[in-house]
């Protein structure tokens, strides 16, 4: 080694040294080492539905929408409530109702499992009692705030990856379990109630300047426009000989229900050709699928940013220990001996086999016995002169190796890492096989064996015994692996700190109104 590369080496040593006692660069370093790739905090934290067994005692407003949500789960699964959990939740949020009178969320619920229980008149009275509330929220935020302050404290700050998992466990399923029941109680005699149906719409526009995400806000649309098509679907149905529900005839049950409420309560006429205007507004400012798609591809940025630069020092400390090996196997004369016949081919069947168990993969298990069974192949005519002048062919091959090396690694360690475990199915751009660790781990495996078979190819042509090359192949594979990875890794951690920032930015917007920060770009 070079006194050059030495003092490289030296310097990456040492910034890293720096980067990691930093409490600004600290986290983006363990964050995609494998040891370290959980989160405590999470696994523990009772403000996750996933990690508690029994609901608390509604003592705030967030603990009493967990209990809703956890309802609406319930039955959106097909798990229906008993009759005891169905009375209980409405105790619940009537309740709460009287503690939190302005808010249509808890009256919404109460209908919703009012319904559930067959009391649909008590089921009315609170649809129609939440329709003259004055705001919707159903307090999933607040609690997912508390869940941001804990992965703050154990980072030491909160990263871009934190607002996308809080965003992650958000959900409108309460939103969902609301239409159902509009549309449960919208047929029949009831399609001509005008009070029913102007409850409706305003429960529709409640829910929908309420709600926290584009799904749940996309739920109060179509809640107001419930309100106007009721009377056409029951007429006429969207399948079948009545056809769709085309832009046109839902123009035409707008105006129908317009002409009702100028008929029957001409002081409302301006709310509701307001509701559809502001309607035809976010659906013309907000397309579902691509806020989905933008979202997707925030939670990936933050997952790399936050988990790529410890993922590249993890791989360079995996390469400095393959140099170590390689410079052992080079030095000394017992360990090449490994590596002649008949040992090469006891070795060689020896890993095949436990390549087999570890993964269950036969090809792995194949190539394993095959790169070590290849030192075997030998020529009559062999020399003993040292390894040298193997040409820039061989060393290219050693160095795309290191490259191929080093990317498969990356991805799996991202993830392993807490973003990427927790999010990396959430960012849609990856697809599923990306995400398979054993195949990860087998590829890896596959691909640093071809730096020993790249010695038993070029020993071959060079009429050098193979051992010979096998230390020098690791060792300048590993060398390559360290020194890359390590100044890529050092190199990203402040340019990760940096847009991360920016990045975490958008996703905060997002968790705390999803909606409104579409509507403002």
């Amino acid at each position: 080694m070079s006194a050059t590369v030495r003092a490289f080496y030296g310097a990456l040593v040492g910034a890293l040294i720096v980067l990691l006692v930093h409490p600004y660069s600290r986290p983006y370093l363990l964050q995609g080492a494998w040891s370290l790739g959980d989160s405590k905090f999470i696994r523990k934290t009772s403000m996750l539905s996933e990690n508690i067994d029994t609901l608390p005692q509604p003592s705030s407003l967030e603990e009493a929408g967990l209990w809703v949500v956890t309802a609406c789960q319930r039955e959106m699964t097909s798990r229906s409530l008993s009759k005891d959990e169905a009375l209980l939740v409405i105790e619940v949020v009537q309740a709460t109702a009287e503690a939190d009178p302005d808010n249509a969320f808890w009256r919404q619920a109460e209908a919703v499992f009012q319904n559930e229980l067959g009391n649909e008149d008590a089921a009315i009275e609170a649809w129609e009692t939440a329709s003259v509330a004055s705001r919707w929220n159903d307090y999933q935020n607040l609690r997912l705030n508390h869940v941001l302050d804990g992965l703050a404290g154990e980072s030491g700050r909160n990263l871009g990856w934190h607002y996308a998992f809080v965003d992650s466990r958000k959900t409108a399923v309460a939103a969902q379990s609301i239409l159902s029941f509009a549309r449960h109680v919208l047929r029949g005699e009831r399609v001509t109630d005008f009070e029913l149906r102007l409850a409706t719409l305003r429960n529709g526009r409640l829910l929908r300047d309420g709600s926290r995400t584009v799904e749940g806000a996309e739920m109060g649309v179509e809640l107001i426009e419930l309100a106007a098509y009721c009377t056409l679907k029951e007429r006429r149905g969207f399948v079948g000989s009545g056809g769709p529900l085309t832009p046109r005839l839902l123009a035409t049950a707008r105006d129908d229900l317009i002409s009702v409420v100028r008929t029957k309560q001409p002081g409302v006429e301006v709310e509701v050709r307001d509701a559809f205007l502001e309607n035809d507004a976010r659906e013309a400012l907000i397309n579902p699928a691509d806020a989905e798609s933008q979202r997707g591809r925030l939670v990936l940025l933050a997952v790399l940013l936050s988990a790529l630069p410890g993922a590249l020092v993890t791989i360079g400390v995996i390469g400095a220990f393959t140099f170590l090996i390689g410079w052992a196997v080079g030095r000394s004369k017992v360990l090449q001996r490994g590596l002649t016949p008949p040992w090469t081919l006891i070795l060689g069947f020896a890993s095949g086999i436990v390549e087999f168990i570890s993964s269950g993969l036969i090809f792995p298990a194949l190539w394993a016995a095959v790169s070590l069974g290849s030192f075997g192949i030998r020529r009559t005519d062999e020399r003993q002169a040292a390894p040298g002048g193997l040409g820039t062919p061989y060393w290219l091959t050693i160095s795309i190796l290191a490259v191929g090396f080093s990317l498969v690694l990356a991805v799996l360690f991202v993830s392993l890492s807490a973003p990427g475990g927790y999010l990396m199915e959430d960012a849609e751009l990856l697809a599923a096989p990306l995400l398979n660790e054993s195949a990860l781990a087998s590829l890896a495996t596959v691909i640093a064996s071809l730096a020993l078979v790249t010695a038993s190819v070029w020993g071959f042509l060079a009429r050098i015994p193979p051992e010979r090359l096998a230390g020098l192949s690791l060792a300048k594979f590993g060398s390559a692996v360290c020194l890359g990875c390590f100044a890529f890794g050092v190199a990203l951690t402040p340019i990760a700190i940096g847009v991360d920032r920016s990045v975490g930015d958008a996703l905060l917007k997002i968790f705390q109104n999803e909606p409104t920060f579409h509507l403002t770009q």
